[in-house]
């Protein structure tokens, strides 16, 4: 690339270099340069930005500023890691994040946005299918898709609200949780709503890569909600807070499960018309969406084999959530008998059997006794570039959108639900967590067909090297481990 001939003492920032461009000498040489860099990474974030689940855009921004500035004394080096994904049948382009030289704000942004953006545009085209699926879930789908588009929105945003909706947490105490619980939500959200319906497609391992991305992403925020509250905290919370549900579906391979397994959506209209047209009945309703799901989070847990300590860390929950439940079955008196299982048997006698917990128990108990928190969360902060539509903003104002758990001394009204976009003053509404199934344990990222565990990050409030916290970027067996969603507000946990 040309560097611009241009030098100050210290290198350009975005503003500045966007100013030059803005200025009077744009026929200048350095001028001319200068606008073909900026035009040509444009377009290249652009396409990096088709892919919802790709992430580490900002970084390759700073890498490409060092690079256009010209600032020897920097090196050209990634700061962080970025995951780059080719564009699959399952999603369409996005657009890219906000930057001050490649994509600067138009003066009429605003911080609470009227028209909001894309708001009739579906981020993922869960209803396309393949030429030989049947005529009439063709037809259900587009009906699906065009009642969604009355009303100004998308299906996905439809079936998981967000803008009004109870937690069971409170987001201003608790704002790394909110944040945690917003990105899960906006980024896998599409993919939920795949699998409520588990339509008929042609790129099944498409279908199988974003099963796996959510489920792992869906455990690690179990994880930080088990370090934050407690085991027996986070189950009374989630489940006692109104309308919330697991949002997840059994898999097919469970063969001890209670409930009866997920089916292909051709396969229900096929042998079951009555339930087919109950799936398609729900599907846009955010109480109902995911009420075929596990009936707790403690059926959620053991069904997924995520309390067993001995599994990869990308595929359980984290070391420290773990010992925390396991502190808490043996210290203390479950406030519901049925948020524990059997003790001599199955995942509860191998988690308080695993003596590798115990160290991390004795640190855990001393930091409670001391009244410190043993959560450390491991993210990155939000970025204006982030904020979305105005149904499923971050925040309005510096407030978050959701809304705290009910108390139990409020009165317990039933509620009329508004579409995304109107608020709680005009109609009120509930709640919304979601998720898919149980992870993939032969997820490939493409380059082999073994799970490649992502790259761990610590607790250092509890002392240990903790498991994964980072996202596979690959998948497994599609019909064979049936999916659903982690935490919505829909289904059988508060029904």
């Amino acid at each position: 690339m040309t560097k611009p001939t241009t030098r100050s003492t210290a290198p350009p920032t975005a503003e500045e270099l966007r100013e030059h461009l803005d200025g009077e000498s744009k026929t200048a040489d350095d001028d001319t340069a200068l606008r073909a860099q900026v035009e040509l990474w444009t377009r290249l974030r652009a396409v990096f930005a088709t892919n919802s689940l790709s992430s580490g855009l900002d970084t390759l921004d700073d890498l490409a500023m060092t690079a256009i500035a010209d600032d020897s004394a920097t090196k050209l080096s990634l700061a962080s890691t970025a995951v780059l994904l080719p564009t699959t049948d399952l999603q369409s382009p996005q657009e890219p994040p906000a930057h001050a030289l490649f994509a600067p704000a138009s003066a009429a942004a605003r911080s609470k946005r009227t028209n909001p953006r894309g708001k009739g545009k579906s981020s993922l085209s869960w209803f396309q299918l393949p030429s030989n699926a049947p005529k009439k879930i063709k037809e259900a789908l587009a009906r699906l898709e065009e009642e969604a588009a009355e009303q100004d929105t998308t299906p996905e945003r439809l079936a998981y609200r967000w803008r009004d909706q109870r937690a069971w947490y409170d987001p201003r105490k608790h704002p790394d949780l909110h944040l945690l619980h917003w990105r899960l939500i906006m980024q896998h959200r599409p993919t939920f709503l795949v699998l409520a319906l588990y339509a008929p497609t042609d790129d099944a391992a498409a279908r199988r890569k974003l099963k796996s991305v959510a489920c792992q992403k869906r455990l690690l925020f179990i994880s930080y909600n088990i370090e934050e509250f407690g085991y027996y905290g986070f189950l009374e919370l989630f489940e006692n807070a109104a309308k919330h549900s697991t949002g997840a579906r059994k898999a097919k391979s469970r063969e001890d499960a209670a409930d009866p397994p997920q089916d292909e959506l051709a396969q229900l209209l096929r042998h079951d018309p009555s339930h087919y047209e109950r799936v398609i009945e729900r599907v846009l309703d955010h109480t109902r969406v995911d009420e075929e799901g596990y009936a707790s989070i403690r059926d959620l847990l053991e069904q997924s084999n995520a309390l067993d300590p001995s599994r990869p860390a990308h595929l359980r929950l984290s070391t420290n959530a773990l010992a925390r439940i396991a502190l808490d079955v043996s210290t203390k008196d479950p406030p519901n008998p049925n948020s524990v299982g059997n003790r001599s048997t199955g995942p509860g006698k191998k988690l308080l059997s695993d003596i590798t917990l115990r160290s991390v128990q004795t640190k855990l108990d001393k930091c409670l006794s001391k009244g410190k928190s043993v959560v450390t969360y491991d993210h990155k902060k939000f970025k204006a570039s982030e904020q979305r539509e105005d149904d499923s903003d971050f925040e309005e104002d510096g407030a978050p959108v959701i809304l705290p758990r009910r108390l139990p001394d409020e009165e317990d009204e039933d509620e009329e639900f508004p579409p995304p976009g109107q608020h709680v003053g005009e109609e009120d509404a509930p709640s919304d967590v979601s998720g898919d199934d149980k992870p993939d344990e032969n997820a490939s990222d493409g380059r082999d067909d073994e799970p490649d565990p992502p790259k761990g990050s610590s607790d250092k409030k509890a002392g240990n090297k903790d498991d994964d916290r980072s996202t596979s970027k690959t998948s497994s067996s599609d019909k064979s481990d049936d999916a659903s969603s982690p935490d919505d507000k829909a289904s059988k946990v508060s029904k």
